[in-house]
């Protein structure tokens, strides 16, 4: 049994974008079409390829869509109260939705993203989101609920993490059908992920003690957790990905195996702990992505340079990727393709289509008939119009390295106003394809660089040193600063016409600007922006504890690996907050006041600070906004200042 009632949906039509592709002047993209939450998110396949699932939000409703693939009929749920994040199918029956949200706790400090599981069941007569496993009360907010381990879809069963009453991490089964739960594992104080077979045999656990700084896999032999690989550090740089049950080997993902400066696959046999290498680039930082059937499989691994390059572990998913990126590349060139779900039997696939032209998509391929269908485009008001094209490029520092960026021009005749836009993180990285930022600057005709500035991620770890303890006045400002000098050597930017624009990292990388550089820049803005180094730290602290992961993770970024004598100092001379008399420049300043990253005391501080000291300062705070401007609420907001407050200033 389906549905009684079907409200008829039509969302597969041929794809045929060369012909259909147009070119809209600047103007004519209105600012919601960039704002807009995706109308197609986390499509996924039911087994027998017969039901689609997907995310569809209208504003700030999102709905969940069932849609019967073969009628194009199609059943609505309201999902607003859930926040899905994430769709799996167990059977044809039974949905599974992952969910996260922000919240408030009188135990814990600040703002904290809080998961769920949640279950639809379509054989009830009312269909409804049922979440799957609540946790102990007596723990209060329970941060783990959203993380699937494994499933058993002969069973119906879910296993997952929860924390128990003693505050051990350990792992449940729950039946999605009937919501009945037990534990199959009582984790240790230290425990933190689990590989389980399909099954539901326990094979390896990882263990991190903290106060101790050890990180210990285990094997499960019998009814014990034998220690099969233990390594010290107190940030330890091994990732538990998978178990080879075949040659009874780990599969982890690191960068202290190997070269021991890019991230790579490597396979650990757990009797002599011998290391295989599975694959790993001398110079780029490996990703992977493993099958959707919980197997543990690995399909692929992939780097990028000046584009994404696949290893392929799966030889008919090779072909299936294959032969889509080719029929696209005819009808959209330099497509760049991702395989995200198929049925059992690889006869129906959906895939991912982005250019950095070109607003993404969703497909459908049948690998029998060679059909390609679009499911949709993610952001419809763009869909096939030709954006301002993004492209790598390479610039040199000053002190004579070849750093990586990527480049977004407007239409016309240089020299432009431009925009100087870093990530966030800082342990993260720009990638090629559509980036809404960027698209969108572009759209009102200023030019955007985004250096992949030294302490990025994606190009090894010796890289991503070099940006500890270089916030503000060192080497990861002066990336950016030169990234700037680059433009404008170029003949692309106007140097009077530069403003630094970003988000958290980011965000603090635009007050920085100003505030250490100020004659570089017209303007600066920041989202969510880190404004105070030394409150950043006690914050940290408070909310997780000095001897925790997290906490020593922001102190090194900030410190570097060898801290000053005196770290107060040191953390206030690179607080933008502190050196606001120095700022010329207009600031635009906003934050979400349920941010559960960069508390929203952050931007409150340097707002106050600015003011106080009469310089030119917009603030906007959010009441709703978090982190990851998931609202269309915030995302409008933000986008509609960014572009006031640029026309005011750089235009």
């Amino acid at each position: 049994m389906f549905f009684k009632v079907f409200k008829s949906v039509s969302l597969c039509v041929v794809l045929a974008l060369s012909a259909s592709a147009s070119l809209y002047a600047q103007s004519e993209i209105p600012v919601e079409a960039f704002a807009r939450l995706p109308a197609i998110d986390s499509p996924a396949l039911s087994p027998s390829g017969q039901l689609l699932a997907y995310i569809s939000n209208t504003e700030d409703q999102k709905t969940l869509v069932i849609q019967r693939l073969n009628t194009q009929e199609s059943r609505a749920i309201d999902a607003s109260q859930v926040r899905p994040t994430n769709l799996i199918w167990i059977n044809d029956d039974i949905l599974l939705i992952q969910a996260s949200t922000a919240r408030r706790h009188h135990r814990a400090y600040g703002v904290l993203d809080v998961g769920a599981v949640y279950a639809i069941d379509l054989t009830r007569s009312e269909i409804a989101p049922r979440q799957l496993l609540h946790g102990s009360s007596r723990i209060g907010l329970n941060f783990s609920l959203g993380r699937i381990i494994q499933i058993d879809r002969e069973r119906e069963d879910v296993y997952m993490p929860a924390f128990d009453d003693q505050r051990n991490y350990g792992l449940f089964k729950v039946n999605a059908r009937t919501g009945r739960s037990e534990r199959v594992d009582r984790g240790s104080p230290y425990t933190e992920d689990w590989i389980v077979s399909t099954t539901g045999e326990l094979l390896a656990r990882e263990e991190r003690n903290q106060s101790e700084d050890t990180l210990q896999l285990q094997i499960r032999q019998g009814n014990q957790w034998r220690v099969a690989l233990e390594e010290k550090s107190d940030l330890p740089q091994i990732d538990l990905v998978g178990y080879d049950r075949e040659n009874g080997s780990l599969i982890v993902y690191t960068r202290s195996m190997g070269n021991e400066d890019t991230s790579g696959l490597f396979r650990i046999d757990t009797q002599d702990q011998s290391i295989e290498t599975i694959f790993q680039h001398d110079k780029l930082d490996a990703r992977f992505h493993l099958t959707r059937d919980f197997s543990g499989e690995l399909m692929y691994a992939a780097y990028e340079d000046s584009e994404l390059h696949y290893i392929w572990f799966d030889d008919d998913m090779e072909l299936i990727y294959t032969s889509i990126k080719a029929a696209m590349n005819v009808q959209i060139p330099n497509s760049s393709i991702s395989l995200l779900d198929w049925t059992p039997d690889r006869k129906t696939i959906i895939f991912y289509g982005e250019t950095n032209y070109i607003s993404p998509y969703y497909g459908l391929f049948k690998p029998e008939t060679g059909e390609i269908s679009l499911l949709g485009w993610v952001y419809p008001e763009l869909g096939s119009t030709i954006l301002p094209q993004r492209s790598i490029i390479s610039y040199q520092s000053q002190d004579g390295q070849v750093l990586p960026a990527y480049l977004t021009l407007p239409s016309g005749e240089g020299p432009h106003p431009f925009i100087v836009l870093p990530h966030g993180g800082p342990q993260s990285r720009d990638y090629s394809g559509f980036d809404d930022w960027a698209h969108f600057f572009a759209s009102r005709g200023y030019g955007v660089i985004q250096p992949n500035f030294r302490g990025s991620s994606g190009y090894g770890n010796a890289y991503i040193l070099e940006g500890y303890g270089e916030w503000g006045k060192g080497l990861m400002q002066q990336d950016l600063t030169d990234a700037r000098q680059a433009v404008i050597d170029a003949g692309l930017a106007d140097p009077e016409r530069i403003c630094i624009v970003g988000a958290s990292y980011g965000g603090y990388a635009a007050l920085a600007g100003a505030a250490f550089t100020p004659d570089l820049y017209k303007c600066a803005i920041s989202y969510s922006g880190v404004s105070d180094l030394e409150e950043m730290i006690r914050f940290e602290r408070n909310r997780y504890g000095e001897d925790r992961d997290t906490h020593t993770y922001w102190q090194t970024q900030m410190l570097g690996l060898n801290p000053p004598s005196d770290e107060t100092q040191f953390l206030q001379q690179r607080s933008p907050v502190r050196a606001v008399d120095a700022i010329q420049a207009p600031i635009l300043l906003m934050h979400g006041g349920e941010d559960s990253v960069v508390s929203v005391e952050q931007s409150r501080r340097m707002n106050r600070a600015l003011d106080n000291s009469d310089k030119s300062v917009r603030y906007i705070e959010i009441e709703h906004g978090d982190h990851w401007l998931t609202s269309y609420e915030t995302r409008l907001a933000v986008f509609t200042a960014m572009e006031r407050f640029l026309d005011e200033h750089l235009q």
